[in-house]
Parts: structure tokens; C-alpha cells; sequence
């Protein structure tokens, strides 16, 4: 009874100085912003890992040094609450002036378009903050990596820049160099996946030796997939070039789901046939069951050394070196070549892996300050910044000319390569359920890939179809859209015939995509059910 007292005592304790924080915090933002002097610039992201926001108020400080009348604030919002935090706050107009932007996080065209500011003038313009730098004069878009080109700055669909990225990302094999250095010795990491296998096989055997429990690769639900997907595209390279209908080059899932049911291939199909096959194979190599785990328990595995290698992006490598107590090692990903005996035939080459940016930051329309939050943004995009904001967080820059850290340079992009090949998951949300739903069946040590083939082979076709068809839903809204946008600035007393032009060529294209996938819906469907 004592103790039951004792720990009440301690609750109503911790409740309580918890509660004076809370006020304190508060009042002390309230009498900021009551300040009519001090002008209030928040903005809001969910990256949580080590150095995002030890980088973000070092830089926040330095702004308000340049400008002694405004407060910066950042509001870190976890990922899992994120889409719904910001999602409530854009309805109820109480949304921070700068947010984080993402497709996976609700940011779809239709929320842009109707919530946020396009930024398309903004990319235009010289970035003030970058005088007295080799970008000094440049439009805002060209001092970027990728041209602003990547899905989180511009949407086609639009016609519009919508954020600013600050970082890029690419994914590495990590591993515990001191664990490495026990296990297997002075062997250096793979260069091909034969190595690779070889390797992971050389763990089991001494698991099985010494009765030690190491994971060869620390696996996931989240991170596993990235792995598995890459080696997937590898073998499918040459597979994916012949189903290059509309010679985009590269194509879309879009492309491949028609190709499917337009039964230019299929589950035997040898490419895929043989990305299964290689998926299995690495998937032995993750702990049992480990599609049922979050992120959090691969991370657990690796940085308490009970896994060799874990596969992620380089978004993790501040984290890691926060958390383990070991030195950690990176190497690319274990891809095969051409001169790989049993998948080389089907293999281009290593993809190149381009400049995919990211950590966007859009504002939307609720800016109470928008002249000064612009103003931030070109901060926070400028080349001193950027180069400030990679070196504290460990994330690679974003900003053409920033030289990475010596600890981040094995993340630097391969620019040089072939166009990565496909995953049938890539197609659209339900094909990729039923795939996952049956993985277990590929990856257990009984199973096989001809159980998974089975499993979902009745079933892939309606997924397909129904993936297509969502597509195709998708398509009539942005169409619908464009065209109220188009009228409009076809009625304006200025009209921009430049941007109508691109405006046009742009539903144009949408418009023969979206009749080309209607008729490629329709004859396939006659055409099964002839049959």
C-alpha cells in the first residue's frame, strides 16, 4: 500500500512539473507573438532522426541574427501523425507557415493545388542568399540538383514549382565494421552479389558453428522491400526496355500494367521469374518473419549488434552514428552484373541513380507572414545554408556545388548508369498487397517461388485492372482541373502565352494517356472475356 503511494506520489509529481512546462512553453510563445515587433516564422517537418533539428536551429539562429525582428520556430511532428496533423491544421487554417511536403504524405495534387502557393516565380528569380557564390545570378531552380524537377518541387500535372528541397537521398548497405572484423576478418565488403550471397551464407555457417545468433541483414517491413526491389529491377532491366510502348524511355507503372494485360509478359516470364528468385535468395538472409516488423526493430537488431548489414537510405546515417557504439561501414547496394552466370543475360548494367531530392518544404496559403517566409525559404535553399544543413545533419546537399562531407561522401549519387528495371509491387497498391500478403511463402526456408507464383497468379489480373482503373480515376480530376485552370487564363486580360502553351501540350498528353489506357483497358477485357 506504501509503495502503491509512493509511485502515486511520483505520477502526480512528473503530472504536475509537466504541466508547469507546458505553460511556461506556452506563455513564453504567447508573449512572442503578442509582440507586435517580432514577426513569427514556424515550419513544420517529421524528421526526427539525430542532427535534422540540432541543423535546423543552428540555422534558424543564424537567420534571426540577419534579421533581429523575426523568431524562428520548427515544429517536429512525428511521421506516424504527420498526414493527419497537417492535414487537420490546412482545414482548420492554423497550418504553420512553411510544412514539409510529400506524395507519400498527403500531398497530392489536388491538396497543392487547393492549399498551398506555387512557387513557380520564386524558381525563376536569382536566390539573394547566394551573393558572392559561384550560383550568385542563377534562377532558384538551376542551383538545385535535379533542376527542381523531382515530384516533391514541381508537379507536372500543375504546371507548377511547389517546394524547395534541402537535401538528396540514395541507399547503401550499412554494417558494423567493429562485428565484421570478429566475424569474418580483414574480408573486405562484396563488389558483386555473388560475394554478396557468399557472405551471408559464411554467417550461417558460423551461426551454426559457434551457436551465435547473428542476422546476416537486419530486415523490415519498410526497409527490407528496398532492398528486394533493387535486386528485382536488376534482372528486369532488359525486360523493361522492350515494354517501352510509348518510347518514354523509361517506363511508368502505368506502361507495365498495360503490358501485363496486354500479356507482353507474365509470372513466367524468365526476368520474372528469376527477380523472385533472387529475391528469395536474399530473403533468407533477414530474420525470420521480418515483414511483420517495423522500421524501429531492424534498427534495434543492427545498432545492438545482433545484425551484420542493414539496407536504407542515407537519411539513417546520422542516426546510426548517434545510436551504435561501433564503427559503421557503407558499401552500394549488391547488384548482379552482365557477367552474373544465372541473371547476367537479363542485366543492363548498374542504374544510375540520378538526383532524387527531397525534405520539401512547400507554403501554403495561410502564411501570416508571406514576404518573410519566402524570404526564409530562399535561406534555407541558398548555397551557404545547404552547405551548413548537410555538414551538421549528415544529409547529403541538395544545392549544385556543395561538396558532402567526408562522413556522407558514400552516399554521393552514381549519375552514371542504365534505367533500373521493375517490381510488379511498382504497379499500384493493390497488386503490391497481394505480392506482400504472400511473401511469406517465398522467403520462408520452406518455401518456394513457384508457392508465391501460384499464390497470387489467379489474383494478379484483377489487381492489375483495378490498379489501372484508379490510375484512370485519377486522370479525369487532374484533366477536370487543368481545364478550369486552362479557361481561366485563356480569359485573362494578360494572358502568358508561354504558359498557356506548355498548359495545352501538357492535357494534350494527358488526354491521349488517358484514351490510349481506356481503349488498352477495354480491348483487354473483351478480349478475356472471349475466352
Amino acid at each position: 500500500m506504501k509503495a502503491s503511494s509512493i509511485f502515486n506520489g511520483i505520477g502526480l509529481t512528473i503530472l504536475a512539473l509537466s504541466f508547469v512546462w507546458a505553460a511556461q512553453r506556452s506563455l513564453r510563445l504567447s508573449s512572442e507573438k503578442q509582440d507586435d515587433s517580432l514577426v513569427t516564422i514556424r515550419f513544420a517537418h517529421w524528421q526526427l532522426e539525430g542532427g535534422i533539428r540540432d541543423a535546423f536551429d543552428e540555422i534558424a539562429r543564424d537567420y534571426e541574427k540577419l534579421h533581429p525582428g523575426v523568431h524562428i520556430e520548427q515544429v517536429a511532428v512525428p511521421e506516424r501523425i504527420y498526414n493527419q496533423w497537417v492535414t487537420t491544421q490546412l482545414v482548420g487554417g492554423t497550418v504553420t507557415d512553411l510544412v514539409e511536403i510529400s506524395n507519400g504524405k498527403g500531398a497530392t495534387d489536388e491538396v497543392l493545388a487547393r492549399h498551398f502557393i506555387p512557387l513557380s516565380k520564386l524558381a525563376e528569380e536569382p536566390n539573394p542568399y547566394n551573393a558572392g557564390t559561384s550560383l550568385e545570378g542563377v534562377a532558384l531552380r538551376d542551383t538545385f540538383i535535379d533542376g527542381l524537377t523531382g515530384e516533391g518541387s514541381y508537379r507536372s500535372n500543375l504546371l507548377e514549382y511547389y517546394g524547395i528541397p534541402l537535401s538528396a537521398f540514395t541507399v547503401r548497405m550499412y554494417y558494423n565494421r567493429t562485428l565484421w572484423r570478429s566475424v569474418v576478418g580483414d574480408v573486405p565488403p562484396p563488389t558483386d552479389y555473388d560475394e554478396f550471397i557468399k557472405l551471408c551464407a559464411r554467417i550461417r555457417a558460423i551461426n551454426e558453428k559457434t551457436g551465435r545468433t547473428i542476422l546476416p541483414i537486419a530486415g523490415s517491413k519498410s526497409n527490407s522491400p528496398v532492398l528486394m526491389e533493387n535486386l528485382f529491377g536488376s534482372v528486369t532491366q532488359r525486360l523493361n526496355q522492350s515494354l517501352d510502348t510509348l518510347h518514354n524511355l523509361n517506363p511508368v507503372p502505368l506502361d507495365i500494367g498495360i503490358e501485363f494485360l496486354r500479356k507482353n509478359w507474365d509470372l513466367d516470364t524468365p526476368a520474372i521469374r528469376l527477380g523472385y528468385e533472387i529475391s528469395r535468395e536474399a530473403g533468407l538472409n533477414f530474420q525470420p518473419g521480418y515483414i511483420q516488423l517495423g522500421r524501429d526493430d531492424a534498427v534495434f537488431y543492427f545498432v545492438q549488434s545482433k545484425a551484420l548489414m542493414i539496407t536504407t537510405g542515407s537519411w539513417d546515417s546520422s542516426s546510426f552514428r548517434q545510436l551504435a557504439n561501433f564503427e559503421i561501414g557503407v558499401f552500394d547496394l549488391p547488384l548482379p552484373d552482365r557477367d552474373n552466370p544465372k541473371y547476367g543475360p537479363y542485366v543492363l548494367g548498374a542504374a544510375a541513380e540520378g538526383a532524387a531530392t527531397g525534405l520539401n518544404f512547400g507554403v501554403p496559403l495561410y502564411s501570416k507572414n508571406l514576404d518573410q517566409t519566402l524570404d526564409f525559404l530562399r535561406y534555407l535553399g541558398s548555397y551557404p545554408v545547404n552547405s551548413k544543413f548537410s555538414r551538421i545533419s549528415g544529409w547529403l546537399p541538395s544545392v549544385v556545388g556543395v561538396v558532402p562531407d567526408e562522413k556522407i561522401a558514400p552516399f554521393a549519387p552514381r549519375e552514371l548508369g542504365y534505367i533500373p528495371g521493375f517490381s510488379p509491387t511498382a504497379i499500384g497498391p493493390d497488386t503490391s498487397r497481394i505480392i506482400s500478403n504472400a511473401n511469406n511463402l517465398l522467403v520462408s526456408p520452406n518455401g518456394s517461388v513457384q508457392e508465391l507464383l501460384d499464390e497470387i497468379r489467379d489474383e494478379l489480373p484483377g489487381t492489375v485492372r483495378s490498379d489501372l482503373v484508379r490510375t484512370q480515376t485519377g486522370s479525369v480530376k487532374s484533366i477536370s482541373r487543368q481545364d478550369v485552370t486552362l479557361a481561366a487564363m485563356q480569359r485573362m486580360t494578360t494572358p502568358s502565352p508561354q504558359k498557356i502553351d506548355q498548359m495545352l501540350e501538357s492535357q494534350n498528353q494527358r488526354e491521349l494517356v488517358h484514351a490510349w489506357t481506356a481503349f488498352q483497358l477495354e480491348r483487354t477485357a473483351a478480349r478475356s472475356s472471349s475466352r
